[in-house]
């Protein structure tokens, strides 16, 4: 059966806090640097009532103990000549220059954001254009391209479909792909606003 909008609402919130242990908690951080749909199981929760999401996949895992130093001029990215992940999710500095950061995972973040939100994946295989690019037009007017891009399966008789819900979580998408790591938010920063979306706040 499609998932619930709650479903998706509530998914988006288990990734975000997944993110924020392995960038925050862990020591050294550790970037994950293949976040995808692929990459994330869903599993019983723990009070035995629905389901939640959990990353999986820690193969291509990086510890980057520079991360951790505080200050001015601590490091924001490390450097690295050896590139795994999927295409689709990978930030352009990532792929063409080799800069990975938790900025990285914030970036694929939120292309699974917006796979929760149209259920269409990550590159349309007949066209091959990526799903970003196709988001670009409706994060600009959310609430105008919403019916067009929304997907179908999110019904409006469902009690937990809500419009603007959909699109403060397109909004958080949004800011997660900004194009230049600066401009990205931190997955610290939007976990509490995925929460009060998935109505856990």
């Amino acid at each position: 059966a499609p998932l619930s909008p709650g479903e998706r609402f509530g998914f988006a919130s288990d990734v975000a806090c997944g993110l924020v242990f392995l960038h925050t908690v862990c020591d050294p951080p550790i970037i994950h640097q293949d976040i995808k749909s692929d990459n994330i199981l869903l599993g019983p929760a723990p009070n035995g009532t629905g389901l939640v999401a959990k990353l999986a996949d820690f193969g291509t895992v990086r510890l980057v103990p520079e991360l951790s130093k505080a200050g001015t001029h601590a490091p924001t990215h490390h450097s690295t000549k050896h590139v795994v992940g999927t295409g689709p999710y990978m930030p352009p500095e990532y792929f063409q220059q080799g800069h990975v950061g938790v900025k990285t995972d914030t970036y694929a973040f939120g292309i699974v954001l917006l796979e929760l939100l149209t259920g269409r994946p990550p590159c349309d295989p007949a066209t091959r254009m990526p799903l970003l690019e196709r988001m670009q037009d409706a994060m600009e007017e959310p609430k105008r391209s919403m019916r067009d891009v929304a997907d179908t399966d999110l019904g409006e008789g469902d009690p937990a479909w809500d419009t603007k819900a959909w699109c403060a979580l397109l909004d958080v998408a949004r800011r997660c792909v900004e194009t230049f790591p600066r401009d990205r938010c931190a997955v610290t920063d939007v976990v509490a606003e995925v929460e009060r979306i998935a109505g856990r706040g």
